[in-house]
């Protein structure tokens, strides 16, 4: 067993190498789904209803995620050897595809219980933002998601981290650090949703944060120049 073997990796178990990137995206799911179960109480259900969404949603989304990316890079990586589409651990989710199988999921699973869809919605899309954030890191650990260029002496004038940096190409406006804030803050701002549903009593306990916005996903990020 060997921990950070490079910059990328978390640790690696003989063949079996498990990457930062996994760590943060995975830290994030769990994250959604603890404040999802948290929500969903407030608003008067019960929080296990989270339980079976929230692992179905997780390898539905994957399967949605590896699609999309399949679909969209077929003919740069896959029509030479279609049999790569299988081997996922090499790489290659796009997050719209997940997105996109999500929402359908979404949909009829709350449909089937008789929970609105919005309300639902409101439940557990602050824990999806700050998914959506931790998950930016992963985009820092891969080094990718290139932006435009910008000097290093600008990097250094927003007195980052010297880690950051110098193992990123990257950063302020980069789906890390901006957008980590862009997707914290709209899960944070306070409104009731429950005038807005029009809940019955038994739910008008509803929480007390939802987002007001969200936050497109951008792909500008900086380069440092040499």
């Amino acid at each position: 067993m060997e921990f950070f073997k490079d910059f990328s990796t978390f640790v690696t178990i003989g063949p079996i190498s498990i990457q930062w990137y996994a760590i943060v995206i995975l830290t994030g799911a769990f994250i959604a789904y603890a404040l999802g179960q948290y929500r969903f109480k407030q608003l008067g259900y019960n929080k296990e209803i989270l339980s079976d969404y929230f692992f179905a949603l997780l390898f539905i989304g994957i399967i949605g995620a590896r699609i999309w990316y399949v679909i969209f890079t077929f003919n740069e990586v896959y029509i030479s050897n279609p049999l790569e589409i299988f081997a996922v651990w090499h790489g290659g989710l796009a997050i719209q595809g997940g997105i996109f199988t999500g929402l359908i999921y979404s949909y009829f699973f709350f449909k089937k219980r008789n929970i609105p869809f919005l309300v639902a919605g409101d439940a557990i899309m602050p824990g999806v933002l700050i998914a959506q954030a931790c998950g930016r890191w992963g985009n820092f650990f891969n080094h990718e998601a290139f932006g435009s260029e910008v000097s290093l002496k600008f990097l250094n004038s927003l007195h980052l981290p010297d880690f950051i940096i110098q193992n990123m190409y990257i950063v302020p406006q980069s789906p890390d650090l901006p957008e980590t804030f862009l997707n914290m803050s709209p899960a944070s701002s306070p409104r009731s949703p429950s005038r807005r549903h029009n809940l019955p009593p038994a739910q008008s306990q509803a929480f007390r944060s939802k987002p007001k916005t969200c936050t497109p996903d951008r792909s500008f990020s900086f380069h440092t120049l040499s």
